[in-house]
């Protein structure tokens, strides 16, 4: 991973995503430590109306990998009996006490591909698994189910359902893009391929020395196909971890003390 070497970082994190409802775990990390957070949100969650294929009590099994995708959910149905539900980490096992839900399983939050691995061994013949996510999500995980169902003709079935979808915001941040430009921050906290896709848009040719700090391997993945590598990269893919990582390069960084 790239890095700035011995330059004088001004300690500001410029993110590209919406705060993280009312608690701003990464903001809240990072501000309490001394670190400014500007705001600069190149994609916007705009819930959607849906429903199931068959009745939400026929599934066995519903998956989340986001707290949109759970809180879009839950503000309609419940969790019915006999149900299991499962996280892709331990913020979304979270947001789910938010609905006095508990999580059956929660998984390492290393990576979608990684997590359908973990959840795997939890699934039975006959089972109905139903992935609740946004428009842009990819399908690693049903790839990764389907593909590595080894109980021969008694299968399991899985489906998906789009609750949220990604969308551009109205207005940008044109003060948080001008100091991308001027080089006049410590890192762009970016926590999907979307919110890159948007950023190196609106920079275009206009933009010199550029340091991320990625949530994941998919956003990593985005970079690398602008010729760019994160200067760091969350080994969890939480917000918390993601501030965790601002927090260190900057330590390691900013000249100053902070």
């Amino acid at each position: 991973m790239s890095s700035c070497g011995q330059d004088i970082i001004p300690p500001l994190v410029i993110r590209t995503f919406p705060a993280d409802g009312i608690e701003d775990l990464f903001g809240a990390f990072l501000s309490g430590r001394g670190i400014e957070v500007v705001d600069a949100p190149m994609i916007e969650i705009s819930f959607i109306n849906f429903e199931p294929e068959m009745p939400v009590a026929s599934y066995k099994w519903l998956i989340f990998t986001s707290k949109n995708g759970i809180k879009a959910w839950f503000s309609v149905y419940k969790k019915e009996a006999g149900q299991r539900v499962a996280v892709i980490g331990e913020s979304s096992a979270m947001a789910l006490r938010d609905y006095a839900v508990e999580a059956d399983f929660i998984g390492s939050g290393h990576s979608a591909k990684v997590f359908a691995e973990e959840l795997l061994p939890e699934l039975l013949p006959g089972d109905s698994v139903l992935l609740v996510v946004g428009n842009l999500a990819s399908n690693v995980i049903a790839d990764v189910l389907s593909g590595n169902d080894r109980r021969g003709e008694a299968s399991f079935s899985v489906s998906r359902i789009e609750v949220y979808e990604t969308i551009i915001p109205s207005v940008i941040n044109e003060a948080a893009i001008e100091r991308i430009i001027r080089d006049d921050y410590a890192l762009i906290a970016v926590a999907s391929p979307s919110a890159v896709q948007k950023l190196m848009q609106i920079l275009g040719n206009r933009a010199g020395k550029l340091r991320f700090a990625s949530i994941g391997s998919v956003t990593s993945r985005a970079l690398r196909s602008y010729g760019l590598e994160a200067a760091v990269e969350a080994e969890k893919q939480n917000f918390p971890e993601l501030a965790e990582c601002c927090w260190r390069f900057i330590r390691k960084n900013y000249n100053n003390k902070t």
